[in-house]
């Protein structure tokens, strides 16, 4: 595909595209905020943008139906799931390897609706997974299956599963340690100490941490945590013993394709897709046969619920099982995973050599600064034979480029990360006036 060629040559992360903005009529995989805060009126004018353009029934339209009922009446004490629905959502939820934000959003609105059956199933079905699943995202599925069941006083969900969950903790460590549930993960410990003793005391305790958070400013946060315990008061264990768990295995594509692979997971035909192209068009495209505009593959996102970026991560494998295109990101990644494993200079250099291969293609003036990204990582982790004179003078020279940009991506970050320590007084003056205007301009910078 030119486009991804492209942001490969001109340095740019498929994560640059994190923050694309949904169309009205993709499958909703940013509405996480909407559904804890339980804003109905956001929920139901992105319901309606969705279904307004997608008029025909698929399996999509059928999940997005359940994911915004949930959502938007997941607080009612009496709400729950009938059997039908969660029989569709053990179905479609098949195997958590095909985690993504589609999942993670379905997960959100389900806790407390589901009944007890569906939770146990998604929570054998994770655990299977554990090798499989990234840490981070191993401890957020079963800290979600574990709120619902709180939600839900369901005691006999608790007691079965506690030694799994702090086995889980202990050898992975604690979830408060991840960015998204610093907070969550203190007030779900609070809110267990009360569905065990559901005393006045412990119930000041889950207040008290309400009102702190309200004062920090937190009032998504805070809202969610009255929501939460608000349902948690009037909750009680809910079963469905007619859910059956199929256990069907996923067919997916040998040629390794990303885009058939993930239909066929959706249930999803290639006239279901509405992207303005006819099958044949599609059907090329998915054997690698013709190339779609990088408008199309947004559109596309959109119809297979994922983020451009896992579309953009995903799509373009070599034949015959090769590794995909090595970028800056993943090569940098793969040098801080090392921090801590005593690499010797060598086995760094020769990382950095395979990165630096894989990214031939760049401008020679990204070529250097890409190289000074990945030696600076590897002396976190110990590399001694780098040139620091030559280090400074290259962080010299990144600076102007730096603050004469107006858009910063992950490349720009990795350079702010690494030239910060080597500039003088009156240059970081200049670097926090510019960051001070990127965030004054883009609020949705992490900076």
């Amino acid at each position: 595909m030119q486009s991804r060629g492209l942001i490969h040559r001109i340095g740019m992360e498929p994560m640059d595209f994190l923050l694309y903005p949904e169309s009205a009529g993709a499958f909703p995989v940013r509405i996480q905020r909407l559904i804890e805060t339980n804003d109905i009126d956001g929920l139901t004018k992105r319901k309606s943008a969705f279904f307004e353009v997608n008029k025909k029934e698929t399996s999509m339209t059928k999940l997005a139906n359940i994911l915004f009922d949930m959502a938007i009446h997941w607080p009612a004490e009496r709400y729950h799931l009938d059997a039908a629905v969660e029989q569709y959502l053990a179905d479609h939820l098949t195997i958590p390897e095909n985690l993504t934000p589609f999942e993670l959003e379905l997960q959100t609105a389900i806790g407390a609706p589901a009944s007890h059956e569906l939770l146990v199933l998604f929570w054998h079905r994770t655990k299977r997974m554990k090798h499989d699943l990234p840490k981070t995202e191993l401890r957020t599925i079963l800290a979600k299956l574990w709120l619902g069941a709180l939600m839900n006083r369901d005691l006999d969900f608790l007691d079965n599963f506690r030694t799994s969950l702090d086995g889980t903790f202990v050898a992975d460590g604690q979830l408060s340690g991840d960015t998204d549930w610093q907070e969550v993960w203190p007030f779900m410990q609070l809110l267990e100490q009360w569905v065990l003793e559901p005393s006045l005391d412990n119930e000041q305790q889950i207040n008290e941490m309400i009102a702190d958070t309200q004062a920090m400013g937190c009032i998504s946060q805070a809202k969610y945590f009255t929501l939460v315990f608000a349902r948690t008061r009037q909750g009680q264990p809910h079963h469905n013993p007619a859910l059956i768990d199929h256990g069907q295995p996923v067919t997916v594509s040998k040629s390794n394709n990303f885009v058939p692979q993930r239909r066929t997971y959706l249930d999803l035909s290639l006239s279901d897709l509405a992207l303005d192209r006819n099958k044949s068009t599609l059907r090329r495209f998915e054997e690698g046969k013709t190339q779609l505009s990088f408008s199309a593959l947004v559109k596309l996102s959109g119809q297979i619920a994922v983020l451009v970026p896992t579309l953009l991560d995903n799509m373009y494998y070599k034949k015959q099982g090769q590794n995909r295109n090595i970028t800056l990101g993943i090569g940098w990644r793969s040098i801080v995973a090392k921090k801590g494993q005593h690499l010797s200079d060598s086995s760094l250099e020769r990382m950095i050599d395979q990165s630096m291969a894989s990214m031939k293609d760049a401008a020679p003036s990204l070529r250097k600064a890409q190289l000074f990204v990945l030696q600076r990582a590897a002396m976190e982790v110990g590399m001694t034979s780098i040139d620091k004179a030559a280090h400074r003078l290259i962080a010299h020279d990144l600076l102007p480029q730096i603050l004469k940009s107006n858009h910063w991506g992950f490349f720009e970050y990795l350079i702010l990360r690494y030239i910060y320590p080597l500039l003088s007084f009156d240059e970081l003056s200049m670097l926090f006036q510019q960051v001070k205007r990127m965030m004054q301009n883009r609020i949705d910078y992490d900076a």
